[in-house]
């Protein structure tokens, strides 16, 4: 038998995400403010490499194996009952799910994505083969309790619909490894899910969510969890408690403190808090030895959070949009960063030591008070993107970054 791989791209993304970040699929839904404040950049995006090489691959396979299989043809199911096929009705426009398909369990993928159901049949908990169920931006208010049957199911998509809660059936969906729940009506944590412990990413984004349950804890498999844009006012103590996190995107909420104990997050390699009322960070968050990305834009930074500076792995720091006077020397210390944006902000002067940043291709210093730039920039041979928007820079300095980056983008 041919079996559906256990794969997604996590796009920022995503995309959101994310994405997504990805139709509704989770997404580092990040930020760029040089003009359209919701403009995502390929700079902010979750790329192939910020991603864990397994889940790559298994992206690769999945993506491949849609391909090979998907059709629209019924009858052609019914008539070979031998081979696996993935269905695929996105976007047709359906107000109904044809009733054969609940008797074609040949099926092992179905997409119904994008159409304007209002309901699930209670007849497709009888695809016993199915490991893969697509059913965003519809209306459906409710699941059908059967669909706990599915006992192969790995990846449900449910995002942009108008669901309140989940089925206690949904326990014994142990084999589900992706839910994506953006974008419905959930004013709590539907405690289902907790149940769930194959569960590896999350995506609850865009919901009416107060709390997080202390038992989420029981999801020791959880590497990806997207909770933007709810109604978080705390930063949800469980979370520290995901021992296997990788990403965490909880940006779009009102939280003013992180706890310290995040420093529990020890595998944590993105983090999203943009858009939230911080103004300082946990010394604990500078043991995130493994973290890569972190996006602390739109919040309410007036010094820059010194724990930052512990993050020697770092690659992407987005921190625009805050309220900076000054960057301390010791973001020279930061070598591995490739792309740092501190637009938005209120700074004179950059330090001399930002030229130690020898691997930046992407700077974004945009809509700052800046007059000059230290002539150690000319040491950032990889910069290929510079963004000076908003600025006073003389023309002297301007002169000069273009003899220093004949090749780069700089926008001005």
């Amino acid at each position: 038998m041919i079996k559906l791989r256990r794969e997604r791209k996590w796009l920022f993304i995503i995309a959101i995400v994310f994405s997504v970040i990805v139709g509704v699929g989770i997404m580092w839904r990040t930020k760029s403010s040089i003009s359209n404040p919701h403009v995502m950049t390929n700079e902010d995006r979750i790329t192939d490499e910020d991603m864990p090489r397994d889940i790559v691959e298994k992206t690769k396979k999945y993506n491949a194996l849609r391909k090979n299989i998907a059709t629209t043809d019924l009858g052609r199911v019914r008539a070979n009952p031998g081979r696996m096929f993935f269905l695929d009705f996105v976007s047709r426009g359906l107000t109904s799910v044809p009733a054969e398909i609940s008797k074609l369990t040949n099926v092992v993928g179905l997409n119904l994505g994008d159409n304007k159901l209002t309901s699930i049949p209670p007849g497709l908990g009888a695809l016993s083969n199915l490991e893969a169920l697509y059913i965003y931006t519809n209306k459906i208010t409710e699941l059908p309790a059967d669909l706990g049957s599915l006992s192969h199911l790995a990846l449900l998509e449910a995002g942009e619909n108008q669901l309140t809660s989940l089925p206690d059936e949904f326990s014994q969906l142990q084999q589900l490894y992706l839910l994506e729940l953006p974008k419905n009506n959930l004013s709590v944590f539907p405690p289902v899910v907790t149940k769930l412990k194959g569960l590896e990413i999350l995506g609850l984004s865009i919901n009416k969510l107060t709390t997080i349950p202390e038992d989420i804890d029981n999801l020791t498999n959880l590497k990806f969890l997207d909770v933007q844009k709810n109604q978080l006012e705390t930063f949800p103590s469980p979370l520290t408690k995901l021992s296997s996190l990788l990403f965490l995107a909880i940006s779009d909420n009102t939280i003013s403190a992180i706890p310290p104990e995040i420093g529990a997050l020890t595998k944590l390699v993105g983090l999203n808090v943009s858009n939230n009322y911080l103004s300082n960070l946990p010394t604990q968050m500078a043991t995130l030895k493994n973290l890569q990305l972190l996006d602390l834009r739109q919040n309410r930074f007036s010094i820059f959070p010194s724990p930052v500076l512990g993050l020697k792995n770092l690659r992407k720091l987005f921190v625009g949009e805050n309220q900076l006077t000054s960057i301390p020397p010791q973001i020279g210390s930061l070598f591995q960063l490739e792309v740092l944006r501190l637009n938005n902000n209120q700074l004179t002067q950059l330090p001399e030591e930002i030229g130690l940043l020898s691997k930046l291709k992407f700077l974004d210093i945009s809509y700052n008070n800046l007059t000059s730039l230290p002539m150690s920039i000319g040491n950032l041979t990889h910069l290929s993107h510079l963004r000076l928007k908003g600025n006073a820079i003389n023309s002297e300095n301007l002169l000069r970054l273009k003899k220093f980056f004949p090749q780069a983008t700089i926008e001005l």
